[in-house]
Protein backbone atom coordinates (compact mmCIF):
# COMPACT_ATOMS: atom_id res chain seq x y z
CA UNK A 1 0.00 0.00 0.00
CA UNK A 2 1.47 3.36 -1.00
CA UNK A 3 1.90 6.23 1.48
CA UNK A 4 -0.54 8.30 -0.57
CA UNK A 5 -3.24 5.65 -0.32
CA UNK A 6 -2.58 5.24 3.42
CA UNK A 7 -3.09 8.99 3.97
CA UNK A 8 -6.28 9.06 1.87
CA UNK A 9 -7.67 6.04 3.72
CA UNK A 10 -6.85 7.62 7.07
CA UNK A 11 -8.65 10.80 6.02
CA UNK A 12 -11.66 8.70 4.94
CA UNK A 13 -11.84 6.99 8.33
CA UNK A 14 -11.63 10.38 10.05
CA UNK A 15 -14.39 11.73 7.81
CA UNK A 16 -16.64 8.78 8.71
CA UNK A 17 -16.00 9.48 12.39
CA UNK A 18 -16.97 13.14 11.94
CA UNK A 19 -20.18 12.17 10.12
CA UNK A 20 -21.08 9.64 12.83
CA UNK A 21 -20.40 12.22 15.55
CA UNK A 22 -22.77 14.64 13.80
CA UNK A 23 -25.51 12.02 13.87
CA UNK A 24 -25.12 11.63 17.63
CA UNK A 25 -24.80 15.37 18.26
CA UNK A 26 -26.83 16.99 15.47
CA UNK A 27 -26.71 20.63 16.64
CA UNK A 28 -25.01 23.16 18.87
CA UNK A 29 -24.54 26.92 19.27
CA UNK A 30 -20.93 27.30 20.44
CA UNK A 31 -18.14 28.62 18.20
CA UNK A 32 -16.31 25.30 18.43
CA UNK A 33 -19.43 23.47 17.28
CA UNK A 34 -19.85 25.84 14.33
CA UNK A 35 -16.26 25.06 13.38
CA UNK A 36 -17.06 21.38 13.74
CA UNK A 37 -20.08 21.92 11.51
CA UNK A 38 -17.75 23.17 8.77
CA UNK A 39 -15.59 20.06 9.22
CA UNK A 40 -18.74 17.93 8.95
CA UNK A 41 -19.72 19.34 5.55
CA UNK A 42 -16.14 18.96 4.39
CA UNK A 43 -16.26 15.31 5.46
CA UNK A 44 -19.60 14.76 3.73
CA UNK A 45 -18.07 15.97 0.45
CA UNK A 46 -14.89 13.89 0.95
CA UNK A 47 -16.55 10.51 1.59
CA UNK A 48 -18.05 10.06 -1.91
CA UNK A 49 -14.87 11.44 -3.50
CA UNK A 50 -12.82 8.80 -1.71
CA UNK A 51 -15.20 6.04 -2.75
CA UNK A 52 -14.87 7.12 -6.39
CA UNK A 53 -11.08 7.08 -6.02
CA UNK A 54 -11.18 3.65 -4.35
CA UNK A 55 -13.37 1.89 -6.91
CA UNK A 56 -12.39 3.77 -10.07
CA UNK A 57 -8.66 4.36 -9.52
CA UNK A 58 -7.06 2.40 -6.69
CA UNK A 59 -8.66 -1.05 -6.93
CA UNK A 60 -8.34 -1.31 -10.76
CA UNK A 61 -4.69 -0.18 -10.49
CA UNK A 62 -4.01 -2.81 -7.81
CA UNK A 63 -5.58 -5.46 -10.03
CA UNK A 64 -3.33 -4.45 -12.94
CA UNK A 65 -0.30 -4.40 -10.63
CA UNK A 66 -1.02 -7.97 -9.55
CA UNK A 67 -1.38 -9.06 -13.17
CA UNK A 68 1.98 -7.45 -14.03
CA UNK A 69 3.77 -8.46 -10.83
CA UNK A 70 5.70 -11.46 -12.20
CA UNK A 71 6.73 -9.57 -15.34
CA UNK A 72 7.88 -6.56 -13.29
CA UNK A 73 9.79 -8.79 -10.86
CA UNK A 74 11.53 -10.70 -13.65
CA UNK A 75 12.65 -7.54 -15.47
CA UNK A 76 13.81 -6.03 -12.20
CA UNK A 77 15.69 -9.24 -11.39
CA UNK A 78 17.48 -9.04 -14.74
CA UNK A 79 18.74 -5.52 -14.02
CA UNK A 80 19.93 -6.39 -10.53
CA UNK A 81 21.37 -9.69 -11.71
CA UNK A 82 23.45 -7.99 -14.40
CA UNK A 83 25.16 -5.88 -11.75
CA UNK A 84 26.02 -8.96 -9.71
CA UNK A 85 27.11 -10.91 -12.81
CA UNK A 86 29.54 -8.17 -13.83
CA UNK A 87 31.13 -8.21 -10.37
CA UNK A 88 31.33 -12.02 -10.33
CA UNK A 89 33.01 -12.28 -13.73
CA UNK A 90 35.44 -9.42 -13.14
CA UNK A 91 36.47 -10.66 -9.70
CA UNK A 92 36.98 -14.17 -11.09
CA UNK A 93 39.16 -12.88 -13.93
CA UNK A 94 41.19 -10.72 -11.55
CA UNK A 95 41.56 -13.48 -8.96
CA UNK A 96 40.22 -11.18 -6.27
CA UNK A 97 37.65 -12.49 -3.81
CA UNK A 98 35.08 -9.96 -2.58
CA UNK A 99 33.91 -10.51 1.00
CA UNK A 100 30.55 -9.00 1.89
CA UNK A 101 29.52 -5.72 0.33
CA UNK A 102 31.99 -4.71 -2.42
CA UNK A 103 33.86 -1.45 -1.86
CA UNK A 104 35.43 1.04 -4.22
CA UNK A 105 38.80 -0.44 -3.23
CA UNK A 106 37.63 -3.88 -4.39
CA UNK A 107 36.79 -2.45 -7.79
CA UNK A 108 40.11 -0.60 -8.03
CA UNK A 109 42.02 -3.81 -7.31
CA UNK A 110 39.90 -5.86 -9.72
CA UNK A 111 40.06 -3.34 -12.56
CA UNK A 112 43.83 -2.92 -12.21
CA UNK A 113 44.24 -6.63 -12.99
CA UNK A 114 42.13 -6.79 -16.17
CA UNK A 115 43.02 -5.72 -19.71
CA UNK A 116 39.88 -4.22 -21.30
CA UNK A 117 40.91 -5.75 -24.66
CA UNK A 118 41.42 -9.22 -23.17
CA UNK A 119 39.10 -12.18 -23.73
CA UNK A 120 35.86 -11.98 -21.75
CA UNK A 121 33.11 -14.59 -21.11
CA UNK A 122 31.18 -13.61 -24.23
CA UNK A 123 31.38 -14.96 -27.80
CA UNK A 124 31.43 -12.69 -30.82
CA UNK A 125 31.60 -15.60 -33.26
CA UNK A 126 31.29 -19.37 -32.98
CA UNK A 127 32.99 -20.44 -36.24
CA UNK A 128 35.81 -19.66 -36.00
CA UNK A 129 35.58 -19.26 -32.23
CA UNK A 130 36.17 -15.66 -31.19
CA UNK A 131 35.72 -14.23 -27.72
CA UNK A 132 34.63 -10.66 -27.19
CA UNK A 133 36.60 -8.20 -25.09
CA UNK A 134 35.67 -7.00 -21.63
CA UNK A 135 34.24 -3.86 -23.20
CA UNK A 136 32.07 -6.09 -25.44
CA UNK A 137 30.94 -7.93 -22.33
CA UNK A 138 30.02 -4.72 -20.49
CA UNK A 139 28.21 -3.38 -23.56
CA UNK A 140 26.19 -6.60 -23.75
CA UNK A 141 25.17 -6.33 -20.09
CA UNK A 142 24.38 -2.66 -20.58
CA UNK A 143 22.08 -3.47 -23.53
CA UNK A 144 20.28 -6.17 -21.50
CA UNK A 145 19.70 -3.82 -18.59
CA UNK A 146 18.53 -0.98 -20.84
CA UNK A 147 16.00 -3.25 -22.55
CA UNK A 148 14.64 -4.31 -19.17
CA UNK A 149 14.40 -0.70 -17.95
CA UNK A 150 12.64 0.39 -21.14
CA UNK A 151 10.12 -2.45 -20.79
CA UNK A 152 9.42 -1.50 -17.18
CA UNK A 153 8.96 2.16 -18.01
CA UNK A 154 6.17 1.24 -20.44
CA UNK A 155 4.18 0.43 -17.30
CA UNK A 156 5.43 3.33 -15.20
CA UNK A 157 1.88 4.06 -13.94
CA UNK A 158 1.96 0.73 -12.09
CA UNK A 159 5.38 1.20 -10.50
CA UNK A 160 6.12 2.83 -7.17
CA UNK A 161 8.17 6.03 -7.24
CA UNK A 162 11.19 4.44 -5.52
CA UNK A 163 11.25 1.66 -8.11
CA UNK A 164 11.16 4.19 -10.95
CA UNK A 165 13.94 6.23 -9.32
CA UNK A 166 16.23 3.23 -9.06
CA UNK A 167 15.79 1.93 -12.60
CA UNK A 168 16.09 5.38 -14.16
CA UNK A 169 19.27 6.07 -12.19
CA UNK A 170 20.71 2.80 -13.48
CA UNK A 171 19.60 3.66 -17.03
CA UNK A 172 21.45 6.98 -16.82
CA UNK A 173 24.45 5.90 -14.74
CA UNK A 174 27.98 7.05 -15.53
CA UNK A 175 29.07 3.54 -16.54
CA UNK A 176 26.49 3.38 -19.33
CA UNK A 177 27.36 6.88 -20.54
CA UNK A 178 31.06 6.01 -20.69
CA UNK A 179 30.37 2.73 -22.50
CA UNK A 180 28.24 4.57 -25.08
CA UNK A 181 31.33 6.52 -26.11
CA UNK A 182 33.50 3.40 -26.27
CA UNK A 183 31.43 1.25 -28.61
CA UNK A 184 33.50 0.32 -31.66
CA UNK A 185 36.58 2.15 -30.39
CA UNK A 186 40.02 0.60 -29.96
CA UNK A 187 41.60 1.15 -26.54
CA UNK A 188 45.21 1.71 -25.62
CA UNK A 189 44.56 1.23 -21.89
CA UNK A 190 46.41 -1.71 -20.35
CA UNK A 191 43.88 -2.14 -17.53
CA UNK A 192 40.36 -1.12 -16.57
CA UNK A 193 41.21 1.24 -13.72
CA UNK A 194 39.51 4.10 -15.57
CA UNK A 195 36.18 2.28 -15.11
CA UNK A 196 36.57 1.35 -11.43
CA UNK A 197 34.48 4.19 -9.96
CA UNK A 198 31.75 3.88 -12.61
CA UNK A 199 31.55 0.10 -12.10
CA UNK A 200 31.36 0.56 -8.33
CA UNK A 201 28.52 3.09 -8.62
CA UNK A 202 26.62 0.83 -11.03
CA UNK A 203 27.03 -2.12 -8.66
CA UNK A 204 25.80 -0.01 -5.73
CA UNK A 205 22.66 0.99 -7.63
CA UNK A 206 21.90 -2.57 -8.75
CA UNK A 207 22.32 -3.88 -5.19
CA UNK A 208 19.95 -1.17 -3.96
CA UNK A 209 17.44 -2.25 -6.62
CA UNK A 210 17.85 -5.90 -5.62
CA UNK A 211 17.20 -5.03 -1.97
CA UNK A 212 14.10 -3.08 -3.01
CA UNK A 213 12.84 -6.12 -4.93
CA UNK A 214 13.60 -8.44 -1.99
CA UNK A 215 11.39 -6.24 0.17
CA UNK A 216 8.51 -5.52 -2.21
CA UNK A 217 8.53 -8.50 -4.61
CA UNK A 218 9.33 -11.34 -2.23
CA UNK A 219 8.48 -14.73 -3.67
CA UNK A 220 8.24 -13.44 -7.23
CA UNK A 221 11.90 -13.12 -8.15
CA UNK A 222 14.09 -13.22 -5.03
CA UNK A 223 13.86 -14.28 -1.42
CA UNK A 224 17.45 -13.75 -0.23
CA UNK A 225 18.46 -10.28 0.91
CA UNK A 226 21.48 -8.76 -0.83
CA UNK A 227 24.55 -7.66 1.12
Amino acid sequence: MSHRHTILTGAFILALFVVAFKVVYPSGQSLSYRMFDFLYWLSVSYVPSYLVYLFVVYLPRRKDQRALSVFVANQTAMIGGDGQAILNELSKAAGHSVEGTPTIEDFKIICSQINPSGNAPILKRIQPLEHGTWIDYLLDRKARSERAVDLLLRYVLYLESEHVRLITEIRGCVLFMVLDGMAGQSLSNSDMSFLATALYRHNTLTRELSNYADKHMKGLAWSKRRL
